[in-house]
C-alpha cells in the first residue's frame, strides 16, 4: 500500500472487517426539488435565464443551457474566486441522483469545497431527473441510459469551453449519478482524467428487479420503485445492464465513497468494482462508518462528510500533480 493511502478512520469496526476487505479499502465514516414549475413559467424566472448569475454561498455562479438533441439540460457553472477568464482550468462536471437535481452539489457544499480548491464545477438537472427538473422530459420518461445520453451530451458541451482544461475534466456522480458517470467514463476513458463516486448504484438493476420482477406483467405505464412512479423504460433499461460489463474500460483512477450503513445501495457493489474494472488502476474505496453512515451520507452525517471531503480534495490534488 502506498504511503499517501488513507488509513482506518474507526478502530472498532477495524476489528471486525479489516480481514474482509482488500488493501485499497478504507474505513472512515437524493434531495427533491420544490414542486414542478411549468415549463412556460420555468421560460419567465429571471434564475432559468442563460447568464444569470449570483453568489451561492460565496461561491460566483452562473446558468448555462446545454442541449441534448431536442432536450434542453439546466445547469450551472461555478467559478473559483480568483477566476480569470483567459485561464484554463481543471473542471468538474456534477450529476445527481435519483430523484434529486443540480443544487444537491450546493446544498451539500460540493461546489464550495472543489471550487475553493480552484475548481471550476458544472451540476446539471438530468432530463426528466426528478418531479422537480428544470430540464426538459418527464419524469416518467427517464431511465439509467437517457441520462447516459445526457452526460454524453453535457460532457461535450463542457469540452468545448475555451477555460476547460481538457486534460483536467472529472466527474462526480451521487448513487444513480454516479453510475452514470461510470457507464459514460468507460465510453471515454481518455478524456475522463479521474472520477469520484458517492455511493454509487451500482446494485440499480437488482433494486429494479425487486420492484419489478416481470415487466410484462405490469397493468399499466408507471411502476413503484424506490418509493418513485417510474416509466416501464426505466424498468426494462435497467434490467437490460450488466453494470460490472459497462463500467469496464476506464483505466483512470476512480475514488468512490460510501457509508457502511447503506442499506439501499449496499457498499459490496463499490467493492465489486474495485475488486474488477478498476482493479489494474489506482482506485480507492473510503467506506464511511458510524450509525448515520447511510445511502447520502453528506446530507446529515459530519464527522464521515468531513472525511470524505478530505478524502476528495486528497485525491484531487494529487491528481491535478
Amino acid at each position: 500500500m502506498k504511503n499517501r493511502k488513507r488509513r482506518i478512520l474507526t478502530a472498532a469496526v477495524l476489528c471486525c472487517i479489516l480481514t474482509a476487505v482488500p488493501a485499497k479499502v478504507f474505513l472512515a465514516k437524493e434531495i427533491a426539488g420544490p414542486a414542478r414549475y411549468p415549463r412556460q413559467q420555468q421560460e419567465e424566472e429571471p434564475y432559468l435565464r442563460e447568464g444569470y448569475e449570483e453568489e451561492i454561498d460565496g461561491v460566483h455562479a452562473e446558468v448555462a443551457w446545454c442541449q441534448n438533441g431536442d432536450r434542453k439540460i439546466f445547469g450551472k457553472f461555478y467559478y473559483p474566486e480568483a477566476y480569470d477568464q483567459w485561464e484554463t482550468y481543471p473542471v468538474v462536471i456534477m450529476s445527481h441522483g435519483f430523484g434529486s437535481r443540480y443544487d444537491v452539489y450546493e446544498k451539500r457544499k460540493w461546489v464550495k469545497l472543489l471550487t475553493e480548491a480552484g475548481y471550476i464545477c458544472y451540476a446539471f438537472d438530468f432530463c426528466g431527473g426528478s418531479e422537480s427538473s428544470f430540464s426538459d422530459m418527464d419524469f416518467q420518461d427517464m431511465s439509467v441510459l437517457t441520462e447516459v445520453e445526457d452526460l454524453e451530451a453535457v460532457t461535450d458541451f463542457v469540452q468545448e469551453k475555451r477555460f476547460c482544461d481538457e486534460k483536467k475534466l472529472f466527474y462526480m456522480g451521487a448513487s444513480q449519478g454516479g453510475l452514470v458517470c461510470a457507464m459514460e467514463a468507460a465510453r471515454r476513458d481518455g478524456e475522463i482524467a479521474g472520477m469520484i463516486l458517492l455511493y454509487p448504484g451500482f446494485c440499480l438493476p437488482e433494486i429494479v428487479e425487486a420492484a419489478c420482477p416481470d415487466p410484462e406483467a405490469v397493468q399499466g405505464d408507471t411502476v413503484t420503485v424506490m418509493k418513485r412512479e417510474v416509466g416501464l423504460r426505466y424498468v426494462t433499461d435497467a434490467l437490460s445492464l450488466d453494470v460490472m460489463e459497462e463500467i469496464t474500460g476506464y483505466t483512470k483512477d476512480v475514488l468512490i465513497l460510501h457509508g457502511i450503513e447503506d442499506t439501499l445501495v449496499p457498499y459490496e457493489g463499490s467493492l465489486e468494482a474495485l475488486e474488477g474494472p478498476y482493479r489494474d488502476s489506482d482506485s480507492e474505496l473510503v467506506l464511511i462508518t458510524g450509525s448515520k453512515a447511510k445511502h447520502g451520507f453528506d446530507g446529515y452525517e459530519t464527522s464521515g462528510t468531513e472525511y470524505a471531503r478530505e478524502a476528495v480534495l486528497d485525491f484531487m490534488i494529487r491528481h491535478l500533480e
